[in-house]
């Protein structure tokens, strides 16, 4: 490889200051000895080796050559009782004294990052930024996790000290971090006590990014008793499980609730929607903030007064969408309408969880389930209404299908795009509420609409009961029989059964690929009906579609795809066109793109609740 010619100048010029002090320097016989003590700082502190010795501030080379030697004899001990197995990479043993600190505030305007370099320099400590988040505007502040290292720990604890001070001096927050990581040296009062409802996909991205913090604790919550395990066994000693049925009317279990949310300082709830509102009941009742992923419905919105004169947060979409896209979309309307006079004329948020490509050609529907089934088909029946060229477009939920539109995404992903519920809901919280076109979208791979609206066309997502199948309650109907008797028609005859679809189906290619996939789904089998009520279509569809076919097998990755669009006019009447793209996957045999998406989402919004409500409104 090689450097840019003026990177290269520029550095070469850097140095050329120095070099008569090099030139002219003694060569030294042993380490301190040579003229390199009177060189400059910058040129000084570049000294690896001298005298054929490692330099004072580079000792730690040959410390971690011993960790890695000690390491390597104790591989191949543990190796050889394994039975010749490696284990993974070694294990370095850390500096002689280092600690993490958190910083916060306007660290590079004020020039507080220099001058922490020239603190640990002082002290012939060493520094290393490990993480960074600079704000977007001049007015935002920024973060960073910095590593300091010194020879002694005495020395170390001189350089925290200064850094505290300095950071009073420039009001930057400032926090010590620890590397305890079961948080057993962790003072009692100073643990924070985290209750986090639901053991499924996306909890497991929130424990490990809640435990990161040695003084949190996370006590999940959940009836699954085999994932709790695995959770404590997992993630140790800070990762508690408690066995809990959310909805459960037993005295008993009630009790548990109330001193689990009365022990809390935050509830991070991933247990389905329909769930939250009694949990938030007890929040408000104990004063403990919570934080959910999902949408804010009629009865939790019903709770913000309570909230509000409690000093309660109850924070609701936080995950992917909503969550995500919020984020994004705001981020994206301040940017595009800073300038006086600009106009939003268009807005559009589409976002689809998906499988990847290599795993969607094994459904025919393009799709696979990494939430409840059931909650899928629910979703196909939901009406929706959004502004179109200052217009109100209203669809009911069985037209839902039929309204969905094509796409194609990075030239490469076809989509159709299903109208998502109320959009006109979000202008107005977007700040928008005159825009001419507004609209939130649902995406699913191309083909899946055609089949799906088949299978609503047909019957198949009624709730019921359906009166026509309650005389099939008590028996054990074989699927074509079931189906037959919902649409009308005798089961023993071919061409009535077919003939009973097509009046549903009409004629086409769409409804020959209609009729094909009720073939996939065994509808005219004499299979056995599965375990359902026969009486409720929508919970036999789900039953014959939990199938392998629609479910992740090992290995397979899901998809998340996220896509934002805005239209604005510029004072001088110019049309400028925004875009966003999010297309995140999966870790093969790992984290689900959706767990990701979702879970880092809420564990960052409960993290910032812990560390400080008051931006969010309420008193720390």
């Amino acid at each position: 490889s090689e450097l840019p010619r003026e990177a290269s100048e520029y550095f070469g010029n850097c140095l050329l200051q120095f070099l008569p002090a090099m030139v002219a320097a003694r060569a030294p016989e042993a380490c301190g000895q040579g003229d390199t003590a009177s060189w400059p700082a910058a040129m000084r502190g570049a000294v690896i080796a001298e005298g054929g010795q490692l330099t004072r501030e580079y000792e730690y080379i040959q410390q971690l050559r011993s960790a890695y030697e000690r390491s390597d004899s104790e591989e191949a001990a543990m190796a050889k009782d394994r039975g010749g197995r490696t284990s993974g990479p070694h294990r370095v043993q850390a500096p002689p004294a280092c600690v993490t600190l958190e910083l916060g505030g306007h660290l590079f305007d004020s020039m507080f990052i220099n001058k922490v370099c020239d603190l640990v320099e002082s002290q012939r400590g060493r520094v290393q930024i490990t993480n960074i988040d600079v704000g977007s505007t001049v007015g935002d502040t920024s973060r960073a996790s910095i590593l300091v290292m010194a020879q002694t720990q005495e020395v170390l604890d001189k350089i925290v000290g200064m850094i505290f001070s300095a950071a009073n001096e420039a009001k930057v927050s400032f926090r010590r971090t620890g590397s305890d990581r079961d948080g057993a040296s962790m003072p009692a009062e100073a643990k924070r006590a985290i209750l986090l409802l639901g053991s499924g996909f996306v909890s497991g991205p929130v424990i490990e990014y809640l435990l990161r913090r040695p003084e949190n604790v996370v006590t999940v919550a959940s009836i699954q008793r085999s994932e709790l395990e695995n959770f404590a066994q997992r993630f140790g000693a800070r990762c508690q499980p408690q066995f809990l049925d959310v909805l459960s009317e037993d005295a008993e279990m009630a009790a548990l609730r109330e001193d689990l949310v009365k022990k809390s300082d935050v509830i991070v709830s991933l247990v389905p929607a329909t769930m939250h509102v009694g949990m938030a009941k007890l929040a408000i009742k104990h004063k403990t903030h919570m934080v959910t992923a999902s949408y804010v419905s009629e009865q939790m919105q019903s709770l913000d007064k309570d909230a509000r004169d409690a000093g309660v947060l109850i924070i609701n979409e936080v995950g992917l969408d909503p969550g995500i896209d919020h984020l994004g979309a705001m981020k994206m309307i301040h940017h595009a309408t800073s300038s006086p006079g600009c106009r939003v004329l268009k807005f559009s948020s589409l976002c689809g969880g998906l499988p990847a490509p290599e795993a969607a050609g094994s459904s025919p529907l393009g799709y696979k389930f990494s939430w409840s089934p059931k909650g899928v088909l629910l979703a196909s029946r939901n009406s929706a209404k959004w502004m179109q060229d200052g217009k109100l477009c209203e669809v009911p939920g069985s037209e839902l299908l039929a309204s969905a539109k094509p796409m194609t995404l990075n030239n490469a992903l076809a989509f159709d795009v299903l109208p998502n519920r109320d959009s006109t809901a979000f202008a107005e919280l977007y700040g928008m509420p005159e825009v001419p076109t507004f609209f939130r979208g649902t995406l699913r791979y191309r083909g899946y609409c055609e089949r799906m609206i088949t299978v609503a066309r047909l019957g198949l997502l009624e709730p019921g009961p359906v009166e026509q199948l309650l005389p099939l309650k008590e028996k054990s109907p074989t699927r074509r029989q079931w189906f037959a008797q919902l649409l009308g028609c005798v089961a023993d005859d071919d061409t009535m059964l077919d003939a009973a679809m097509s009046e549903r189906l009409g004629s086409g290619s769409d409804a020959e690929l209609g009729k094909e996939f009720i073939g996939w789904l065994g509808l005219l089998s004499d299979e056995a009906l599965p375990q359902a009520p026969a009486e409720n279509p929508i919970d036999v569809t789900t039953a014959l579609l939990n199938r392998a076919e629609m479910l992740y097998q090992p290995g397979e990755r899901d998809m998340v795809a996220m896509y934002h669009e805005l239209l604005v006019e510029r004072s001088d009447g110019a049309i400028e066109r925004h875009t966003a793209t999010l297309i995140e996957y999966a870790e093969p045999h790992g984290v689900t793109a959706m767990a990701k998406t979702v879970g880092l989402t809420a564990a960052i919004a409960a993290q910032l609740v812990l560390d400080n409500p008051a931006p969010f409104g309420v008193g720390a």
